[in-house]
């Protein structure tokens, strides 16, 4: 009878193990070789693991015990919610749009910042050659954070950009996608937020650095430059007038020059040398074939009316008079008395 007894105890304990192993589980570690399709990882400094995928499953094995008593198993996926990729210091990375913005009638600089949530210097500083004068049609391009492209130059490391903007080096990084410090010549970078004081003194050095200054060029039309210039301040065309503010037709080209002489573009008669509303002091001249030239927001004049000039002869002095924002010349070309572009009428 103990016999008996002892080899019930022993059958119900070795039961007992067999029930506990058969436990229905919840959840089972899956091998991951079979689910690469679905994230992918680096090392971290911690010799961790980083999931770099946006969107990827768990994969999940119920364990149930069927009509028969057979354990069968069942998978399961549930989805993890997308959700952006996070740096190691926790900050999102961020992709940066440039919107473009299409100039029309009555925006001016400050409106358009204001519209878009960013700094004027910041829509300049982006936009180099289409902020000195707004003109209807003009497109700027936009950032949609407070930031500016800067090209990588000679000698740069990320170290001098980050100092010389007053940013971190960690959030060039993070605006950029980069991986390491790691940078190449003529490689663009956002940089965002960056000092004003900064972003001012590249736009004054902008305006400031000396340009060779441009040769006079063969004559066209029997027509040569006035003076030689360093570049042009205003071109022809519609524009956004800066003292009148409002878009009229700037019958000229505003050429930089600083109280300098200037000359005849052609042989001609002075037909008026004298102050005009808007010009200032201003010289006209008549050539042949139709052609008239005029020199406006004069310092001084050399010539008087009826003085017949030479081709390349001095004949005054450029300056600020009259309408006029800072010394500089008004170079008019009209033919049979109608505007052309001066540029065009003398450098084809």
């Amino acid at each position: 009878m103990r016999l008996r007894f002892n080899f019930l105890i022993i059958l119900i304990v070795i039961f007992s193990y067999a029930i506990e192993e058969l436990t229905i589980f919840q959840e089972e570690v899956v091998d991951t070789a079979r689910f690469t399709e679905y994230y992918s990882y680096d090392d971290e400094d911690d010799q961790g693991e980083k999931i770099l995928s946006t969107n990827y499953f768990i994969m999940q094995r119920d364990y149930v015990i069927d009509e028969k008593g057979k354990v069968v198993t069942q998978s399961v996926e549930e989805e993890i919610e997308e959700t952006p990729v996070e740096e190691e210091d926790g900050a999102q990375k961020v992709k940066i749009i440039f919107k473009e913005h299409t100039v029309k009638k009555g925006d001016v600089l400050q409106l358009i910042a204001k519209e878009y949530n960013v700094t004027e210097e910041i829509i300049k500083i982006n936009n180099p050659k289409n902020t000195k004068i707004l003109r209807i049609g003009d497109k700027l391009k936009i950032p949609s954070e407070n930031g500016l492209i800067y090209k990588v130059k000679k000698g740069d490391s990320l170290f001098k950009i980050a100092q010389r903007y007053g940013v971190k080096i960690s959030d060039i990084r993070r605006y950029n996608n980069l991986e390491n410090d790691a940078i190449t010549f003529g490689q663009e970078l956002f940089i965002k937020d960056p000092e004003m004081k900064a972003v001012r003194k590249q736009l004054v050095d902008a305006i400031i650095t000396p340009k060779k200054p441009t040769q006079l060029p063969k004559p066209v039309n029997g027509l040569v430059m006035p003076i030689k210039y360093a570049g042009e301040s205003s071109p022809y065309g519609n524009r956004f007038h800066p003292i009148l503010k409002r878009y009229i037709m700037h019958a000229g080209v505003d050429l930089k020059a600083k109280y300098i002489p200037f000359k005849a573009a052609q042989k001609g008669v002075v037909t008026y040398s004298g102050y005009k509303s808007g010009y200032g002091k201003v010289i006209f001249l008549k050539h042949e074939d139709g052609y008239e030239t005029r020199y406006a927001h004069l310092q001084s004049m050399n010539v008087k009316k009826g003085d017949t000039v030479q081709q390349g002869e001095v004949i005054g002095i450029t300056g600020n008079s009259g309408r006029s924002t800072g010394p500089h010349l008004h170079f008019e070309v009209r033919k049979d008395g109608r505007t052309i572009d001066p540029l065009r009428a003398v450098i084809r």
